[in-house]
């Protein structure tokens, strides 16, 4: 423990902890801590935390006000750390249970378990008696304040490569005795670049998995093809310089995820991710890894002007549901971002006050893969190389199960 005040000790603070399993408590307690000085460091031991067992173990301590103050009441966190614990094994979020099931071609629908799809384009028209539409691929977002300026310019470069008006057209729809596959080209009109995708659905008649396959396809000019020289500081040593210039002119990409349509009921949000605030790639350290409950409306981080926002990351799964409890169930074979909102990234880039977004009839979820990084391009430097988003392509796997009431 390490006291980084300049002038107090830690006698108004109380120090707990909690060990969890998949983000359900097991066990908590109070350390009994020095009045450390201000600067002073000291080790202090941990209680027994039993042997490892299945699941994800983690151990979070909390530095607490021990009183109230006038700035925050009794219990508020002034600090806390993190650390996983061995474990046997984690579960297999993604691994079906039973042998996969074909594909029914018979109807007007395809019908996959729990699963109908439209028989043209092979999107996903309900789920268990649910009508939840999609998946679509995302490649672009809400264009951040720091999205927009000039030292990072990546609004500029997604909105002339077409990525915010993106035409998906369907290239096949194969139903096969083990599931469905589609293939998707998603592109604007008028460019030659885009991405192909192709979705193999699965199920064992209970849950759905999707494994993705997305690349990129055509030409993707570099930045300065469309904005002249890349701006970078040229009082670097000439190794990095170079590397910095490659990576200013790389294609860039906001996301690489799938967007979903879910009923407006569908009003209440679980995932055991990190939280409870936003977080982005290099925007996270106050970010734990829990399992949190929200709603869809306290999701949202209110800007002044309206821009993406309200990203939850390290995602392990989420549950959207209605107020009894009937919705989706998103797992992922790989840690995956999430976000949900009533409109959609297009209106919410077109408001320019918070007032004129006004909610639908219909709940966004975002599920990406990846997705690059803020920056603090309205104020100094854009988003730093290892944050990034390279246009690349992907792959991933996520499993749906329909909630019942």
């Amino acid at each position: 423990m390490h006291n980084r005040y300049d002038f107090v000790g830690l006698a108004h603070l109380r120090f707990t902890w909690t060990l969890t399993r998949d983000g359900v408590p097991l066990d908590e307690g109070t350390l009994a801590t020095p009045d450390l000085g201000a600067g002073d460091r000291t080790e202090i031991p941990l209680p027994p935390l039993g042997a490892g067992g299945d699941g994800e173990r983690l151990l979070t301590v909390r530095a607490e006000l021990a009183k109230p103050t006038v700035w925050a009441p009794e219990g508020h966190t002034v600090a806390w750390g993190q650390v996983p614990l061995p474990s046997d094994g984690h579960p297999a979020r993604t691994v079906l249970d039973a042998r996969l099931r074909a594909a029914d071609t018979s109807g007007p629908r395809i019908v996959l378990g729990p699963a109908r799809f439209d028989r043209s384009t092979g999107a996903l028209l309900g789920l268990g008696g649910h009508e939840f539409r999609g998946p679509r691929l995302g490649l672009w977002r809400a264009p951040t304040d720091n999205d927009r300026a000039w030292s990072q310019r990546d609004a500029l470069y997604w909105q002339a490569r077409g990525l915010d008006r993106l035409r998906h057209r369907t290239v096949s729809v194969d139903p096969a005795a083990e599931g469905l596959t589609v293939v998707v080209r998603s592109a604007a009109a008028a460019t030659d670049c885009g991405y192909l995708t192709t979705y193999r659905w699965e199920t064992d008649g209970r849950r759905l998995r999707v494994r993705v396959h997305t690349e990129p396809v055509g030409h993707w000019p570099e930045r300065e093809d469309v904005f002249g020289e890349p701006m970078v500081d040229a009082d670097l040593p000439p190794e990095r310089y170079a590397e910095l210039v490659r990576r200013d002119k790389a294609p860039s990409l906001a996301r690489i995820g799938l967007h979903w349509e879910l009923p407006g009921e569908c009003s209440r949000v679980s995932w055991f991710g990190a939280g409870p605030g936003e977080a982005y790639p290099d925007s996270r350290r106050a970010a734990r890894v829990g399992l949190f409950h929200s709603s869809v409306d306290e999701l949202q981080t209110p800007y002044v002007r309206p821009q993406d926002n309200g990203n939850r990351a390290d995602v392990r799964w989420a549950e959207v549901v209605d107020e009894e409890g009937a919705g989706l169930r998103v797992e992922g074979a790989e840690l995956f971002n999430l976000a949900a909102r009533r409109w959609d990234d297009r209106h919410l880039a077109e408001a320019r006050h918070q007032s004129d977004l006004t909610a639908g009839p219909t709940v966004h979820l975002y599920t990406d893969h990846v997705v690059q990084g803020l920056g603090s391009g309205a104020v100094g430097p854009g988003t730093l190389p290892e944050y990034r988003l390279e246009v690349r392509p992907a792959d991933f796997t996520l499993v749906l199960t329909a909630l019942p009431s």
